[in-house]
């Protein structure tokens, strides 16, 4: 029943999602990409970062994050372990970390997290995309 209540809740969102594109800008369209990404993945933060070749990664859309933290068009470097998000971008392999692997993970600046309500990240799931 669980599952039935997942793939629902996906078809709806993909149903959103596809009926959306072109009737968006591209800034409201991955918006409501992130939000329907938080509500299936019960994510507390999801956010989507762009690049043009061989530029930095920018934020384009997020959903979740703590008012006033939400930074459109903040940039990061695409190196590695200088930053987690630049990190995952520049190996280009999906992340799907929790606990002590995300906690030790060399690219993790700090523990702490200013952008989530909580104000803690557990897991990552990260899909770098080229």
């Amino acid at each position: 029943e669980k599952k039935l209540a997942l793939f629902t809740k996906l078809a709806a969102a993909t149903t959103e999602i596809v009926g959306r594109i072109g009737k968006d800008s591209l800034t409201e369209w991955l918006m409501l990409v992130t939000r329907h990404a938080c509500q299936i993945l019960a994510a507390e933060v999801c956010s989507i970062f762009l690049c043009n070749a061989g530029g930095p990664l920018r934020l384009e859309a997020g959903h979740g994050y703590r008012t006033g933290t939400f930074q459109h068009g903040l940039e990061l470097p695409i190196q590695p372990n200088d930053g987690f998000t630049g990190h995952v971008a520049f190996e280009g392999e999906l992340v799907n970390l929790s606990g002590d692997k995300l906690r030790r993970h060399p690219a993790i600046r700090t523990h702490a997290n200013q952008f989530s309500p909580s104000g803690h990240c557990y897991s990552v799931l990260a899909l770098p995309l080229k």
